[in-house]
């Protein structure tokens, strides 16, 4: 839930200017000052890493170590004497000054955001920031083994195509997943599953200086039920085989019900390895059918390698479990590049697949259905930090919501009826308690651009995350009226905050200050959501015979349906449940209007952009001065377009606001939206 953007910049401005002005020193630099630990180094002669490395180093030490200004002072008087020992007074001066200014103005926001952010500093910033150094993904020595496996659905619409995706450090001859029926499969009905082999494609990103060849391939023609073994790689390495249960045609109904794991705000540190342990057992026991984690994942925040340690922890779960995301705000760095590279979810309907969408442009936000629910992931984030489900998404919204209540898709394993459950799923919360600018600003403006459409197609509840915590609300209608305390066919959607999964951030325990709140929890854990519709409900081609069909409608016109989601909180330690509800439903939902929504503003907003381009093969060499004022020039500019950005947001939305109540817009009208939200 932190600002990377402050401690990006906040820690870059300081770092900058003693790298930079560090072009070339060949001596031997010592820095003898009793409160900072004696450095005595052969340094490059070039600007390399290990010179960046080196150089960075004494500025953290200098930051960490300092105990008051004088001290500072007289310690970049030493570190500008040695590293510019030959070079001029005015050079000399010119660094001190710098420096002196930086260090003293930035040391508080220097110390937290180093704290924060966990990065390995000298590594970090001169990877990320002067492309000096790489960070690898893997183990140099094994260079074309894969690691890193974890699964996704290839489409919204058919659970007979997963996708599988892994990663090598250097690239491979071919890119092959093979898959077969597993050795432990009994089920008779499977003995006519087939195997097969498909070829994959790569793809790479070098910002923060990563080094990697990420790889993805398609399990095809899979049979409901089925269990099967797979393996990736090619000629020269494979990995070892793992296994995949293909979801059964009943999936999501009583006799059968969908069991999904939801987690938001993981990151690969000590505070989430109770929660991955958890994952991870409860995946290999069968007890998860998929993964939702809905944004901040890993906790990278730039630095790169963080990435590959998240994903080797949780390939137990990810390689045997569809594991579906949305971005976070943490993964905004460089434009969400990485997650955009590494998580590969299915196209959304507003955008053309291509033959592998390279970009990831329709990825941010999409749809996909499991039985009896359908999940609408949408994007929640801007790339300056702050929160936005702009017009295209609104639009893509109401369409998705129109066909689903419609009947009007696609649905996998043959199901024909419209889903049961209806769960919108985002990074940053509708409602939540004690922030302020999350929990007011931010969230009265996601209220406002989606919670109509929310309603008027009757979501029956939200999952987000972002807030360091558990929050299950009562049912709440468009402004957080509270519309009942009873989750027995509620009238109107109830919401789930649930970022309590753990990271270097910590938990804390949010005020149960609104009428709306009914639990909260400062627990490191997860949720589980268990999707049972009535088992005639889900009218089906496959494997349910017409005349159970026609006694659960006659059931549901007598008013004995009785379709039921379980939400259940538990605390990753001990596995003990902290809270829980029922979701009831006893009548299916009729087909509404078209659902309404604030008409879109033409006030641009920020977009995701293409990925950026890959990082020039030689180094920058800025001076420290204009670097500095750079940096400092982007901090400014960054924090003024995002107050000004988000003042006419706001204003655009409560005018729309006001036009959702003279009268519904019809879903397919035209609106101005940018290229990609």
């Amino acid at each position: 839930m932190s600002h990377p953007l402050v401690h990006r910049f906040s820690l870059i401005a300081a770092l900058v200017v003693l790298v930079s002005t560090a072009a070339a020193s060949p001596q031997v630099v010592e820095v003898p000052r009793a409160s900072l630990s004696t450095k005595v180094k052969a340094a490059p002669t070039n600007l390399t890493c290990d010179l960046c490395e080196f150089v960075v180093d004494i500025a953290v030490d200098i930051i960490k170590n300092k105990t008051v200004d004088g001290d500072v002072a007289a310690l970049v008087d030493d570190v500008c004497a040695a590293i510019l020992k030959n070079k001029t007074t005015v050079d000399i001066d010119l660094c001190k000054i710098i420096v002196n200014a930086t260090l003293l103005d930035l040391a508080p926001l220097l110390v937290k955001g180093i704290d924060s952010l966990a990065w390995n500093v000298p590594q970090t910033v001169c990877a990320d920031l002067f492309k000096l150094c790489l960070e690898p993904c893997c183990n140099e020595g094994t260079p074309f083994q894969p690691e890193q496996v974890h699964l996704s659905f290839n489409s919204s619409a058919s659970l007979s195509e997963i996708r599988v995706t892994w990663v090598t450090l250097n690239d491979t001859t071919t890119s092959t997943v093979t898959w077969k029926l597993a050795a432990s499969q009994r089920d008779p009905s499977c003995s006519t599953a087939q195997g097969g082999t498909a070829a994959g494609v790569t793809r790479t990103y070098t910002v923060g200086g990563w080094w990697g060849v990420i790889h993805s391939a398609v399990m095809s023609s899979l049979k409901p039920g089925c269990a099967y073994e797979y393996q990736v790689g090619d000629a020269v390495a494979w990995s070892n085989w793992y296994t995949y249960a293909a979801l059964p045609a009943n999936i999501g109904t009583t006799a059968r019900p969908l069991n999904v794991l939801a987690i938001a705000d993981l990151g690969y540190g000590p505070k989430g390895q109770a929660t991955v342990a958890a994952m991870n057992k409860r995946a290999l026991a069968g007890e998860v059918d998929v993964i939702l984690h809905y944004g901040d994942i890993s906790y990278a925040d730039g630095d790169e390698h963080h990435w590959d340690i998240f994903f080797r922890e949780i390939e137990p779960a990810a390689s045997r479990v569809p594991y579906m995301t949305t971005p976070g705000n943490h993964e905004l760095w460089w434009n969400f590049t990485a997650y955009r590279a590494r998580l590969w979810m299915p196209p959304a309907s507003d955008q053309s697949p291509g033959a592998e969408d390279p970009d990831h442009v329709g990825r941010m936000y999409y749809r996909f259905n499991v039985g009896s629910a359908a999940f609408l992931m949408l994007d929640s984030e801007t790339w300056i930090d702050t929160a936005d489900i702009g017009p295209r998404q609104q639009a893509w919204l109401k369409q998705e919501l129109l066909q689903e209540t419609s009947g009007a898709v696609t649905y996998p394993w043959g199901v024909t009826s419209p889903p049961v459950f209806l769960v919108a799923v985002h990074h940053r919360p509708l409602y939540c308690t004690g922030d302020k600018m999350q929990c007011t600003t931010f969230a009265d403006l996601l209220r406002e651009q989606v919670e109509p459409i929310y309603d008027a197609a009757g979501i029956d509840f939200g999952v987000s995350g972002h807030m360091h915590c558990w929050t299950r609300t009562y049912p709440v209608s468009y402004g957080g009226q509270l519309t009942g305390t009873s989750y027995a066919d509620p009238t109107s959607p109830f919401y789930i905050l649930n970022g309590a999964a753990g990271n270097r951030e910590g938990n804390s325990e949010p005020p149960m200050d609104r009428p709306w709140v009914a639990d909260v929890s400062a627990d490191y854990g997860y949720a589980m959501f268990q999707f049972a519709a009535d088992d005639g409900m889900m009218m089906s081609n496959m494997g349910r015979p017409v005349p159970q069909v026609v006694k659960s409608m006659l059931r549901e016109a007598a008013g004995s349906v009785r379709d039921v989601c379980n939400i259940t909180f538990y605390r990753s330690a001990d596995d003990a449940v902290i809270d829980s509800a029922q979701l009831v439903k006893t009548k299916r939902r009729p087909t509404p209007p078209p659902p309404t929504s604030p008409t879109s503003s033409t006030t641009s907003s920020p977009t995701t952009s293409p990925e950026p381009s890959p990082a020039p093969t030689s180094a920058p060499t800025p001076t420290g001065a204009v670097v500095g004022g750079v940096v400092g020039g982007v901090v400014v500019v960054s924090f003024i377009a995002a107050a000004v950005y988000f003042k006419l947001k706001r204003a655009a939305a409560a005018s729309a606001a006001a036009a959702v109540t003279a009268g519904p817009a019809a879903v397919g009208t035209t609106e101005q939206t940018p290229l990609v939200n």
